[in-house]
């Protein structure tokens, strides 16, 4: 007897990066991801998450994303992702890395049916930031592997990634012209497909439409900034503030987490 995940064609390099005490030290990590990487993975799956996240983790995620798509858990904590999120329903806040990255596919987990966010599950409040979860997949009542020779049913984001794993390596699959499709846009056919929304800004994953539907373009503000340097006017302060009698030069960041965008009008309200 045995299970079948989503990509059951795919070949699997198992990759230990944890000590048997299920301790992962950042420098384990990032020789991990960087052999994965150099070994010619397509998608590296990282069922693991800690509050903090070390430079040498991040610089080879960063060398990795060129090629591979990344996907992470969000977390187990039932926590909102912003640290300054005023909602009185986020009691418990913290962030989750690397699944909060910006380019690392942050994994949240549903119920088995796929239609209610996990009691345990990290969320994603305010979508479109630097720091985010992207997309959800079930993560309660799945069936997994176990010690000596075992099966058992497990919950957890760590049990929603591997699915969005598998989903990431057909679409890779489908979409192999790596200079026609890169990681961003397989990532955009996972995280902007799914029809199932669950709080109204991320959907779950769902490898049928992932495989079948071209997301449409999603461009949300990602952060700006304000200059009022004196360097523009005489008249100017430099406080970082908008004072009346001012001339000021605005800059902003936008996100496409969707599909191509063109012709791009941004409004001031």
């Amino acid at each position: 007897d045995g299970g079948i995940g989503l990509a059951y064609g795919t070949k699997i390099m198992a990759v230990k990066a944890g000590q048997s005490t299920g301790t992962l030290a950042s420098s384990h990590i990032a020789k991990a991801i960087n052999y994965a990487r150099m070994m010619g993975a397509d998608v590296i799956n990282m069922s693991f998450g800690g509050s903090q996240i070390s430079m040498a983790v991040e610089e080879a995620l960063q060398a990795a994303y060129n090629t591979c798509v990344l996907v992470a858990a969000a977390g187990n904590d039932g926590a909102c992702n912003n640290l300054e999120c005023e909602k009185q329903e986020c009691i418990d806040k913290r962030v989750c890395y690397p699944g909060a990255l910006s380019y690392v596919i942050g994994v949240m987990s549903t119920n088995a049916n796929g239609q209610a966010r996990s009691s345990f599950s990290n969320y994603d409040h305010y979508p479109y930031g630097s720091i985010e979860y992207e997309v959800y997949a079930v993560g309660e009542a799945v069936k997994s592997t176990w010690p000596n020779n075992k099966y058992a049913t497990l919950n957890g984001t760590s049990m929603a990634a591997p699915t969005v794993a598998g989903i990431a390596a057909l679409v890779r699959s489908y979409y192999s012209d790596r200079e026609m499709y890169s990681t961003k846009f397989v990532q955009s056919q996972i995280v902007n497909t799914g029809s199932v929304c669950i709080d109204g800004a991320h959907t779950v994953a769902d490898v049928y439409e992932a495989l079948t539907k071209l997301p449409k373009p999603t461009v949300n503000l990602y952060d700006f900034s304000i200059d009022d340097s004196t360097a523009i006017s005489e008249k100017n302060n430099g406080n970082g503030v908008v004072d009346a009698g001012e001339t000021i030069r605005l800059y902003f960041s936008l996100h496409n987490r969707g599909g191509v965008a063109s012709n791009v009008n941004v409004s001031i309200d």
